[in-house]
């Protein structure tokens, strides 16, 4: 129903859609294996295939990779299987997420010729990935590996909403110039990796007894170690350039029911930031840090973005 929706408002025709896959999938992959015959990595041999689909949108002269995220049991297995293999490492980063980066490169092997051709007969057609939560990780691991296999002339960029923690702090910074990726203010997944949990924990328990170790942030209702700008090793983060979709002073004061009637319609209700990468190293608690997750909210926001620029430009 979803694809239905977006590919109609999009305007698209049958012929414009090149693939589409509603289901995950799971099939076995042969896995890397050193000189002596053992597999190189400790990660399961087994290939993922999210949900996905193709299209060519002629409006917007781009060809686009949709990757859905966590919806069935399969996506699961993608989430579970941390450990890289060497040749993700390589291409991808150290440390990188090896489930992610697997799907990624399935989903690359599988369709790197059906859109080398298709940009090939759509000259100066750039191709734009996009996804969400777990489809956010593996689109933007997609786009580092497209871009080394397509011509070097097509333009590559992923869009990632709600990103996962995929990579270390300095990894995660070289794929700025291909990722654009989007937060929605208080959403735990973009913040969640084994050292965020750590250092949420050790602050807890710091808290409870030495509170002098720590600074209250009230408008958050947080708590921050103060050495926070040293994350953890095994803190990890999304890759790419981020932006954070806030709430304005302003509308964040309003009453729940003036919110609710502004919602959709409202001008200038969020506002769009250049957080520090550091900060998602730190989960923020907050009663909203689950539901900001759902796309939902991102589609709200963008929208009331949208809105408010085409108002500013219209009055210039």
């Amino acid at each position: 129903t979803a694809f239905n929706i977006h590919t109609r408002a999009l305007g698209l025709h049958a012929r414009d859609v090149l693939h589409a896959q509603w289901r995950p999938r799971l099939m076995d992959r042969q896995g890397e294996r050193s000189d002596s015959g053992e597999p190189s990595s400790t990660s399961t041999l087994a290939a993922y295939v999210p949900a996905h689909y193709i299209v060519v949108d002629h409006h917007e002269r781009a060809v686009v990779l949709v990757v859905r995220g966590t919806l069935a049991l399969e996506d699961m297995v993608t989430a579970f299987e941390v450990a890289p293999t060497r040749s993700d490492e390589r291409e991808l980063g150290r440390h990188c997420h090896g489930g992610m980066a697997a799907a990624a490169r399935t989903l690359v092997e599988q369709h790197k010729e059906l859109l080398r051709r298709t940009l090939e007969m759509h000259p100066g057609y750039r191709l734009d990935l996009a996804g969400h939560s777990l489809g956010a990780g593996i689109a933007s691991f997609a786009t580092v590996l497209l871009r080394r296999s397509l011509p070097r002339g097509i333009a590559v960029h992923a869009y990632a909403f709600a990103p996962p923690c995929t990579l270390p702090l300095r990894e995660s910074r070289r794929h700025d110039s291909c990722v654009d990726a989007y937060i929605y203010q208080a959403d735990v997944v973009p913040r969640l990796s084994v050292g965020s949990v750590h250092g949420l924990s050790e602050a807890i328990a710091a808290f409870t007894g030495d509170s002098k170790a720590y600074v209250s942030d009230a408008t958050d209702g947080c708590y921050y170690l103060r050495k926070a700008s040293r994350p953890q090793p095994t803190t990890r983060f999304p890759p790419g350039r981020l932006r954070q979709l806030e709430w304005l002073q302003e509308a964040a004061s309003e009453s729940g029911d003036a919110r609710r009637r502004r919602r959709g319609g409202g001008s200038r209700e969020h506002q769009l930031l250049c957080p520090d990468r550091r900060g998602l190293g730190l989960i923020r608690l907050r009663r909203s840090m689950f539901r900001d997750h759902g796309f939902d909210r991102y589609e709200c926001a963008l929208t009331d973005l949208a809105g408010s620029c085409s108002t500013t430009h219209g009055e210039a």
